[in-house]
């Protein structure tokens, strides 16, 4: 996706927010300045980022990093890091490690008190 550059100087009117529902929202930047009115929406080029670096990496070396991960995690001895780096190196996604980590060790809830 090619870089655009719109000059507002400044502008008259400038929005950061999301539409849609939890779980499927799109995340946009909308600016304005007289009649001139620009939109982004910012997850879409994400996705496609994404998709392009899933379909791009080693699918294979990816699975054996976020399996190695998985075994130190629940060793339970063994420090993360090294995993996680190597996870990363395979271009596993953040929500990919975190996944794994997720599934291991549960995710935190903080207490409600009322």
């Amino acid at each position: 996706m090619p870089r655009q550059v719109f000059d507002y100087d400044p502008p008259d009117r400038f929005v950061a927010g999301t539409v849609g529902e939890p779980g499927s929202r799109t995340f946009f930047l909308q600016a304005r300045s007289g009649t001139q009115v620009t939109s982004v929406a910012l997850e879409k080029a994400q996705v496609a980022k994404l998709n392009k670096l899933r379909g791009s990496r080693d699918a294979a070396a990816v699975e054996a990093s976020l399996k190695t991960l998985r075994a130190a995690s629940e060793d339970g001895k063994t420090d993360l890091m090294p995993p996680i780096l190597d996870a990363v190196r395979a271009y596993a996604t953040l929500g990919e490690i975190c996944g794994v980590m997720r599934e291991v060790f549960g995710e935190y809830r903080a207490l409600a008190i009322v």
